[in-house]
Order: C-alpha cells, then sequence, then structure tokens
C-alpha cells in the first residue's frame, strides 16, 4: 500500500514539474493559448499582391524567450492571441506559397498590428481566387 502511494505522489510531482515547466506552447487558436499576462495581440494579414485583401489560414507565432504562443489567421486575415505578457516578442506570419515574414514587437499594451505577405514565385503556383484553378509556371 506505501509503495502505490509513493508511485502516485511521484506520478503526481512529474505532472505537476511538466506544468509548471518554462517553455509552454499554446495550441493553434487564441482559446486554447496558456494565459502568461493580460495583452493581446491582434492584427491583419495581407496579400501584397492584392492591396486590401486579407490571407486566411497564416500561422502566427509568436514567441518571448521559450514561451510560444500561435494562432491561426481567420478568412479575412485577422487573427488574436489573447494571454501575452509585457515585452519584446518575436512574430512570424507563415503559409505555403508566401515568403515567411517576421516582426519585432515591444509589447506594453494590447495592440493591433499589419503584416503584408509576399508571394513565393519559386512554390507552387496558388489557385486563382475566382476560379480556383492554378496557372502554369
Amino acid at each position: 500500500m506505501n509503495t502505490f502511494r509513493l508511485t502516485v505522489a511521484s506520478a503526481l510531482f512529474v505532472v505537476a514539474t511538466a506544468a509548471c515547466g518554462r517553455t509552454p506552447v499554446g495550441p493553434t487558436g487564441p482559446q486554447g493559448n496558456i494565459r502568461l499576462g493580460d495583452l493581446t495581440l491582434s492584427g491583419r494579414i495581407l496579400d501584397a499582391s492584392s492591396p486590401g485583401s486579407g490571407v486566411g489560414g497564416v500561422n502566427v507565432t509568436a514567441a518571448n524567450g521559450g514561451v510560444v504562443l500561435k494562432a491561426t489567421s481567420e478568412p479575412d486575415g485577422n487573427f488574436v492571441i489573447d494571454g501575452l505578457m509585457a515585452g519584446e516578442w518575436q512574430v512570424w506570419f507563415s503559409l505555403p506559397g508566401y515568403i515567411e515574414q517576421y516582426q519585432l514587437i515591444q509589447l506594453e499594451s494590447s495592440q493591433s498590428i499589419t503584416s503584408e505577405l509576399v508571394r513565393d514565385e519559386s512554390a507552387d503556383p496558388l489557385p486563382d481566387r475566382k476560379t480556383g484553378k492554378r496557372s502554369a509556371k
């Protein structure tokens, strides 16, 4: 019986230690991220070749030291990452078919940013927005 209690106590210690680690990684989506602070980073991702057109499905990754939080942009290009703490954040925007963008943000209060993604001409052509067909290289 004492061996069982010791094993359970050891398992709980391991789980608690892992849960309190210094490198939390939040799952994709603003509701699933670990809350570390009360600040919000939001914004819109635009297609540089089509002014004013948002880009959906972009992976947005914000990192501060060992803390990494993620979101995916909505079809209109908007994204939100909640629960950030004040400090310097490295923010990446990536989507196949586009050149990855990087911004360094000094977050002191909640803020909104805009990023323009440039199409990667060396990648497979993207489908036309209206027809859905891919053009030849």
